[in-house]
C-alpha cells in the first residue's frame, strides 16, 4: 500500500494533538517498518515549517522537517503534478497547496492520508482519501 501523507498528519505529532496523536503515530510507525510505503509532497516541508513558525516554534519546525525527510520519500512538484494541481484547483475550487497534495497522490497512485474534510468532500471522486485510522483498519 502506498500513501501520500498530508501535512496535518505530521502536525498531529509535532503539536502532540491528543485527539489525533495515536492514529497518526501508528501510521508513521508502519511506514517506518516498511509495512506501508510513505510519500509526502515537497509542499509538506514548507507547510510544516510555516505552521510551526507561526506558533513561535521554529526549533520544532526544523526537527519536524528532518524527521519527515527520514520517514517518507519526498515527491517534488514536476510538470505533470503542476498541471494536474492547477486543473484540480480550478475544477474543485480547492486551495492551491491542497490541490498539489491531491495531484501528487493521483500521479503517484497513492492514497491521500489526511484529516482535511474539505479535501475529502471535494476530491474523493478523483482520489482515494483516508484518515490514518481508516488506513490502519484496512491493514488489519
Amino acid at each position: 500500500m502506498r500513501v501520500l501523507v498530508d501535512t496535518n498528519i505530521f502536525l498531529n505529532i509535532a503539536r502532540e494533538e491528543k485527539e489525533f496523536l495515536d492514529g497518526s503515530e501508528e501510521l508513521l510507525k508502519k511506514v517506518t517498518r516498511g509495512k506501508i510505503e510513505g510519500l509526502a509532497s515537497c509542499v509538506v516541508l514548507m507547510e510544516i515549517k510555516w505552521a510551526l513558525y507561526e506558533k513561535g516554534e521554529l526549533a520544532k519546525a526544523d526537527k519536524a522537517v528532518s524527521l519527515i525527510e527520514e520517514l517518507v520519500r519526498i515527491v517534488s512538484v514536476d510538470k505533470e503534478i503542476a498541471n494536474e494541481a492547477i486543473d484540480i484547483k480550478i475544477r474543485k475550487k480547492l486551495e492551491l497547496l491542497d490541490s498539489i497534495h491531491v495531484a501528487t497522490a493521483i500521479v503517484q497512485d497513492a492514497i491521500l492520508v489526511t484529516r482535511d474534510d474539505e479535501i475529502r468532500k471535494k476530491c474523493e471522486d478523483m482520489a482515494t482519501i483516508r484518515t490514518p485510522e481508516e488506513i490502519l483498519e484496512e491493514k488489519e
